[in-house]
């Protein structure tokens, strides 16, 4: 039982998107965001610092569907997820972490 909360600790200081990867949000999304993958992305960033994980994101994910910076803040996500999870701040946050670059960069 310490271990797992010791585990669960560590996970919670590095802000972990608690996922669990569902899709019950992505079915009625009006802008056809792949939700909990773009979460697994930022999570993969956080915790594995994974450098690729922008590769991802910009050719796989977000190639033929909507990006994070794509939310019109409808909150249908929200209404369906079984986490409760703040979805609309959680998809600025991943806006933030993968589309600001190439804002900088032009």
């Amino acid at each position: 039982r310490k271990a797992v909360n010791e585990v669960c600790a560590v996970f919670n200081s590095m802000h972990f998107i608690p996922c669990t990867a569902c899709h019950y949000c992505t079915a009625g999304c009006p802008q056809k965001i792949l939700i909990p993958d773009l979460f697994a992305c930022m999570n993969t960033k956080k915790i594995h610092n994974y450098w690729n994980a922008g590769f991802y994101y910009d050719n796989v994910y977000t190639k033929e569907n909507g990006k994070a910076s794509d939310c019109i803040q409808c909150g249908k996500c929200e209404k369906v997820c079984p986490q409760h999870l703040e979805i609309r701040k959680l998809l600025v946050d991943v806006a933030n972490e993968f589309e600001k670059k190439k804002e900088d960069d032009q």
